[in-house]
């Protein structure tokens, strides 16, 4: 069995703020033997998309000051 591994970063617009991401592949994971380039470079991005959106998890830290603020701006638009 033959396998491969992407390796990946995300972007997230600050200059020191990327840290490297992998999958890794198996032969398994390229099921028709008539892909053409364009093809294959849409899987090679599924591939990364499919594991950002199942291991890649994003957290708030400041939940409660937004409920504030959102509630603040609420009541003000209600004065108007």
């Amino acid at each position: 069995m033959s396998r491969f591994e992407i390796k990946y970063s995300i972007e997230d617009g600050y200059v020191t703020g990327d840290r490297p991401q992998y999958v890794a592949l198996d032969d398994g994971d390229i099921d028709c033997t008539d892909y053409d380039e364009t093809e294959l470079m849409m899987l090679y991005q599924d591939f990364i998309t499919e594991h950002f959106e199942d291991y890649i998890t994003t957290n708030g830290d400041n939940l409660d000051e937004f409920l504030a603020w959102a509630k603040a701006v609420m009541r003000e638009r209600e004065k108007e």
